[in-house]
């Protein structure tokens, strides 16, 4: 079917591309713009701690409602392991809290508080325990 046909005269549709073309071309602008947001993404610029401690603060939100509960263990015992929280803050956000949105909130606030290291160190963790969550949050990759 060509654009021609049904788009008004004058308008910039009016000229005859065909409906495929513009599939085609509108694929391949798409496919361009998910390639220069995969570049910013994951660009060694937004790796500096400063940098991943804002992304961490911004992204607050979508992590506690996206996150499950077996990530949160998986995360806590790695942020245990590298001294990032204590065997105290741990026990708080893992027996604390009843819900899950709960402990993640709790868990998140504890990270940021804690500074810009320690955001870099949970986005890389977020990264190697749930790859899916770490897409859905737009985390920089290292």
């Amino acid at each position: 079917m060509d654009i021609a046909a049904i788009a008004p005269k004058g308008n910039m549709l009016s000229a005859p591309f065909r409906v495929q073309e513009i599939g085609v071309c509108y694929s391949r602008m798409n496919s361009d713009f998910q390639e220069v947001n995969r570049k910013i993404m994951t660009s060694s610029v937004l790796c500096h701690p400063v940098t991943t401690y804002k992304i961490l603060r911004k992204k607050r939100n979508l992590f506690i409602h996206s996150v499950g509960e077996g990530t949160i263990n998986a995360l806590l015992d790695d942020l245990l392991e590298d001294g990032v929280i204590s065997q105290e803050e741990m026990y708080k956000v893992r027996y604390e809290n009843c819900t899950v949105m709960d402990k993640a909130r709790v868990l998140i606030d504890l990270v940021i508080g804690k500074g810009p290291r320690a955001s870099q160190k949970f986005i890389r963790h977020i990264r190697e325990e749930d790859p899916e969550l770490a897409w859905k949050l737009y985390l920089p990759s290292e």
